[in-house]
């Protein structure tokens, strides 16, 4: 199990907080056996961090290693003689191994990653927090079964400026991605392993963040509100059915992959092109006009481009075009799922059918079994002795249809009479048809059957609503013709 741990301050805060209360200098020098002098030069000694201004400044090497000699020991010690009331990651860890108990997960292994901003202290915590926990005191003491407990360090997560901030915020992301998608060979592992967020620390400004993505994939979050004065429960949020949306990533996905990002990048090298033409000194008109003409026909893709940039799913690094941690999160979550405009091509390919065909019989969602299995074919047409069998995805889905190729022909074999299987797909521009990653897809097809017809259709957002009205308009084309 994966526990992700936002980190704060409470650590040193709660620390203060017992060493100016009367009641607790009691209970501590009794603990400790130490003199009350001792105390009170502890408490100067942290009042004096607190006040250090270097404790919010960027993470420094030298300054944490001076913090290291002199408050480390102040603050393990107390770790383990005050636990758990000693950190919110402590408290709500401890309450999360008795949450665990309930669901008879007791035995489950964790590996802890404690999120830590950019600043001295977020790192000067983080550092006394993993070896308090790998500490066989704090162990004993939270009974949980630690496999491993690792820093991450967000570059950037500090809120003494906003610029700063954002890049932290996609680094943060970037870093939740690496953790529930790759393990330590940085093969992908997702979905093998339950995650747990657990918001209880750090910055409140992140929240949404990790909320959100936690909601998308479906893991738990967890939270307990800290308080010295009284113990409070854990608070378990579960997933609720929310996505990214379908008509957005059905639309941008295809170029979210790396033949994709190629045509798009060589779009935006063609708008960098015609700046260059038209500020050289010897202007070159007809090459102006050429690379013009180009850019008019691939609008649609420099709106795709600039709507990608503008939602921070790609990033324009070292003049090439980039996919982002947000981008490479949408597209793991979203290759497996139909949207809305697979459903609408459907639709508008079969009334077009229905039109052409009048004497076929003509059948949506044609729903079968072979070998115990079921399977649904999107449109399923009958005339004479024939059979034609179709097929409308998005060209992601495509890639990932193999097995249910498969089946279909299997299916279609076993009616006895002659059939064909066409697969439509739909898709924003032919350009990303061309790339060998479809070539080399539609040739291993051929190992499956030799009645498998590949077609294409162009689309764009604004002519959607025009194809809508007027559904005869709708263009399908023969891969074969390119």
């Amino acid at each position: 199990m994966i526990v992700i741990t936002t980190v704060g301050s409470s650590l040193i805060e709660n620390l203060y907080r017992f060493l100016t209360d009367k009641e607790f200098e009691k209970k501590f020098t009794k603990i400790e056996k130490c003199k009350k002098e001792e105390f009170i030069k502890m408490r100067k000694l942290l009042e004096h961090f607190r006040k250090d201004k270097n404790l919010k400044e960027k993470y420094n090497t030298h300054k944490i290693n001076e913090y290291k000699n002199k408050y480390k020991q102040t603050l393990l010690d107390f770790c383990k003689n005050c636990f758990p009331n000693t950190s919110a990651e402590l408290t709500s860890l401890c309450k999360l191994k008795e949450k665990l108990d309930k669901e008879n997960k007791k035995d489950e292994e964790l590996d802890i990653y404690l999120i830590i901003s950019d600043t001295n202290e977020g790192c000067f915590v983080g550092e006394i927090l993993k070896e308090a926990l790998e500490s066989e005191d704090i162990k004993k003491k939270l009974k949980l079964k630690i496999n491993k407990v690792e820093l991450k360090h967000i570059k950037g997560l500090r809120v003494d400026s906003t610029v700063t901030f954002k890049k932290g915020l996609n680094n943060l992301i970037g870093t939740i991605y690496e953790i529930i998608v790759k393990d330590e060979n940085n093969q992908t592992v997702y979905g093998s392993d339950e995650v747990i967020f657990n918001i209880t620390g750090g910055y409140k400004g992140v929240i949404p963040y990790i909320s959100t993505i936690a909601q998308i994939f479906g893991y738990e979050i967890v939270y307990t509100f800290e308080s010295i004065e009284k113990e409070n429960d854990l608070i378990s949020v579960e997933p609720l059915p929310i996505g990214f949306d379908e008509d957005f990533t059905d639309l941008y996905l295809p170029f979210l992959f790396e033949e994709g990002l190629e045509i798009i990048d060589k779009v935006s090298k063609q708008e960098i092109k015609l700046e260059n033409l038209k500020k050289a000194k010897n202007v070159d008109y007809s090459k102006i006009k050429k690379t013009e003409e180009y850019l008019k026909l691939k609008k649609h893709l420099i709106k795709l481009k600039n709507d990608l940039l503008k939602y921070k799913l790609i990033s324009n690094k070292n003049k090439k075009l980039q996919l982002t941690s947000l981008g490479n999160l949408i597209k793991l979550k979203s290759q497996d799922k139909k949207g809305k405009l697979g459903y609408i091509f459907e639709l508008l390919i079969t009334r077009k059918l229905t039109q052409e065909n009048p004497d076929s019989k003509i059948e949506p969602s044609k729903i079968y079994k072979i070998n115990g299995e079921s399977g649904e074919l999107d449109i399923f047409i009958e005339k004479n002795n024939q059979v034609k069998a179709i097929e409308v995805k998005s060209l992601s889905k495509f890639y990932k249809s193999k097995e249910q190729i498969k089946r279909h022909i299997e299916y279609l074999k076993s009616l006895n009479r002659p059939y064909q299987l066409t697969i439509i797909i739909y898709v924003l521009d032919k350009e990303i048809l061309k790339t060998n990653k479809f070539k080399n897809f539609v040739s291993s097809l051929e190992d499956i059957s030799n009645n498998i017809k590949i077609q294409y259709l162009e689309y764009t957002p604004d002519k959607l609503d025009g194809l809508v009205k007027k559904f005869d308009s709708l263009e399908i084309h023969n891969h074969e013709e390119d």
